[in-house]
């Protein structure tokens, strides 16, 4: 694979681009995020984990691993590239998250997602409706 999955847990150096690559995809507060992401660098905690997929120097891809208000853990903000979809590097994210997850030792995964079928194919198990705000609920057990 040319691309590389770096942990910003692992390579601190990768903060900054983290938080600007996440929030920009996902139009998001980059002083809010900052706070949640760098937490990945400080705690002792398994949790969060924060992951970017490069190609040399460009960013093609992100994903996160956190503790969420209503699932804990919790898949955020999967992307990857519009240009770069449908070569199965977001996958390649999922599959590095959840070896991540596995040698921390949780035992089920959660996210919510507004798209069907995607994560299906990935081995997720589609688990509801959220009825406040209709996204899917979907989680994937690892042990």
């Amino acid at each position: 694979m040319k691309y590389k999955i770096v942990s910003v847990r692992d390579v601190p150096d990768y903060l900054g681009p983290m938080v600007d690559y996440y929030t920009s995809k996902w139009n998001l507060n980059k002083d809010i995020w900052h706070g949640l992401i760098s937490e990945c660098i400080t705690t002792q905690s398994p949790l969060p984990r924060w992951y970017l997929m490069v190609d040399g120097e460009d960013i093609v891809g992100c994903i996160g691993l956190m503790v969420d208000d209503a699932f804990n853990p919790t898949i955020a903000g999967l992307y990857i590239e519009e240009s770069l979809r449908g070569e199965e590097l977001g996958g390649s994210l999922l599959e590095r998250v959840l070896e991540d997850a596995k040698e921390q030792g949780l035992a089920r995964l959660h996210l919510q997602t507004y798209h069907k079928g995607y994560f299906e194919k990935y081995g997720w198990n589609y688990h509801g409706n959220d009825p406040e705000n209709k996204v899917r609920d979907y989680v994937i057990d690892l042990l």
